[in-house]
């Protein structure tokens, strides 16, 4: 997955890290990218590969996904979390 982020201030960004979740909130996937510098004003897109499985009972296939958080960690002018609810279903 892309994301892009465009800040309203400069700062350095320790990691980003997105997961996805299944119905009971277990995080069942999850993508992480090393720390970069963002530039107020100037969009940087983030590229996620989302190649960390949780291998628990909650994750096996056939998986309903239904949330998505997204985590910038870093200076206190760019550290954020956002959250989306979605739906996709996942079959061996």
């Amino acid at each position: 997955m892309t994301f892009r982020l465009t800040p309203s201030r400069s700062g350095g960004v320790l990691w980003c890290v997105a997961f996805l979740h299944s119905a009971d909130k277990t995080a069942c996937l999850q993508g992480r990218v090393d720390g970069f510098p963002l530039r107020a004003g100037e969009p940087q897109d983030i590229d996620l590969v989302f190649d960390v499985a949780d291998h628990s009972d909650h994750c096996r296939t056939p998986l309903d996904l239904t949330d998505l958080a997204f985590v910038v960690e870093g200076t206190i002018e760019v550290a954020s979390r956002h959250e989306w609810a979605i739906r996709y279903h996942l079959v061996p």
